[in-house]
């Protein structure tokens, strides 16, 4: 169980300045979420990714690293571990080539979703958690399809008969931003609120922001709600704008987009 943040921008920015004052509010979250820490983002130099085992409030890295982390797409993680134990291997974001993705939720490894999986992908996973596991199993229906959309949203419809809290993710790579929202808040720990897996987004002047419900603290209405069963897709144009779309799984899958 996780708090995420994406975002994905005309212009490059920092991880900084799309959280804002907020920051205070994710370094509290970290006392709870506090089995490690990770940001990847696209820059100029490509995909760059930093990951830390301790909670964010423990070290000295966090905040610097949110500073550096600039670029038109990103994503930060703060996790709580439901599988897999505290090191780096098992830390978000997982990366592969200039793809990073992060999972907020569980879901059970010894059933379908380990035949989603393409032998030699399945090879590279390199820690324990369910969350890795599941971006092998996009990343095999992205070497079918070429997107990340339908490729989720296959991966998310193959495993509909399991029983799972949150498919909640967020990918980037320097094209887009996909942000998925997917869950069952009945299956949900009793510690956390019914709004838990609930995710918000806005578009601003410095591009388009994506967050787990409580990582805004006082402004935790702020944005629109993205509804379950929905994923938000950002294009980056390469001129300079921003083309952000909602749309419902089955529609993804319908419209091979």
């Amino acid at each position: 169980m996780c708090r995420l943040v994406g975002w994905a921008a005309a212009q490059p920015i920092s991880a900084a300045e799309v959280i804002g004052d907020d920051v205070e509010q994710i370094l509290e979250l970290s006392r709870l979420h506090q089995d490690g820490w990770g940001a990847a983002w696209c820059g100029p130099n490509g995909l760059t990714v930093v990951r830390e085992p301790e909670a964010a409030h423990e070290g000295e890295g966090f905040v610097p690293t949110l500073g550096n982390a600039i670029g038109t797409t990103g994503i930060v993680h703060l996790r709580w571990a439901t599988t897999g134990s505290r090191c780096p291997e098992n830390t978000h974001p997982f990366t592969h080539e200039q793809i990073a993705f992060m999972h907020n939720g569980s879901l059970p490894v010894d059933g379908a979703l380990a035949t989603m999986v393409d032998p030699d992908l399945l090879e590279q996973v390199a820690g324990t958690t369910d969350s890795e596991l599941y971006f092998a199993a996009v990343l095999t229906a992205h070497r079918r399809h070429g997107d990340p959309a339908r490729a989720i949203a296959e991966v998310i419809g193959g495993l509909e008969g399991e029983a799972w809290p949150s498919l909640n993710a967020m990918w980037i790579d320097a094209d887009r931003l996909v942000v998925v929202a997917a869950a069952a808040p009945e299956l949900r720990n009793p510690r956390v609120s019914e709004r838990y897996y609930e995710l918000r987004w806005e578009q601003t002047d410095a591009g388009v922001n994506a967050w787990s419900y409580d990582v805004r603290g006082e402004e935790s209405e702020r944005g629109v709600v993205l509804p379950d069963r929905h994923m938000l897709i950002v294009d980056l144009d390469g001129s300079g704008g921003l083309t952000p779309r909602v749309v419902a799984l089955d529609e993804v899958l319908a419209a091979q987009i």
